[in-house]
């Protein structure tokens, strides 16, 4: 009996968390956001602390509780679908908003579902992806490159990193460090030299 207390102890402390974190601590609003969670894990057969949980990093990272209640079903649907970390995951769908400037719930469900598909397709998992996008994002975001085109470019990157890389790890950072060099003054001076106007060729 004490097992299933102290998971609803702890199911209630996280939806509290979020309520204090929205603004709406003791209002009816709070458990609206408790059915809405509890709905979303029988639909997606995630456990409900763990939707708990992402609803919860989601609001943590500035989403309102509005568009992270919106975006919980997708991400639980990620979660259980490729196996991923939970926390990854909401800082993914972060840096997807922030990043790559994708704010439509269809939309993000279908920058998930590509990520999802990529994943499986090639050799650079899914899961590797939620724990690595959110940094790979922000350099693609500086490139220029948004919406559902920099998650299949930053997709397919990757894949094609994976081909020589002997881990997942070294192929995001393979990446990371590309991504880092191609818009560096040095970079730009050495085209700049040669006569090519290089963010124009970019």
């Amino acid at each position: 009996m004490a097992i299933p207390t102290k998971v609803s102890a702890d199911y209630g402390a996280i939806v509290r968390d979020i309520a204090i974190k929205a603004g709406i601590a003791n209002k009816p609003q709070e458990a609206q956001m408790s059915r809405t969670i509890i709905s979303t894990s029988r639909d997606t057969g995630m456990a409900r602390n763990d939707v708990a949980e992402v609803v919860n990093a989601l609001v943590g990272a500035g989403m309102e509780l509005s568009k992270a209640l919106e975006y919980a079903p997708s991400a639980a649907k990620f979660v259980v679908g490729q196996g991923a970390d939970g926390a990854d995951t909401a800082k993914m769908i972060n840096a997807l908003g922030q990043n790559a400037k994708i704010t439509d719930a269809k939309d993000m469900q279908k920058a998930l579902e590509a990520i999802a598909y990529q994943g499986q397709a090639g050799s650079f998992e899914a899961s590797d992806m939620a724990k690595w996008f959110p940094e790979l994002l922000a350099g693609m975001g500086k490139l220029g490159i948004t919406g559902n085109d920099s998650v299949a470019q930053l997709g397919a990157l990757l894949q094609v990193q994976m081909k020589t890389a002997g881990s997942s790890d070294e192929a995001a950072n393979n990446l990371k460090n590309w991504m880092e060099k191609i818009g560096s003054g040095d970079t730009v001076a050495a085209y700049k030299k040669v006569g090519i106007d290089y963010q124009g060729s970019m």
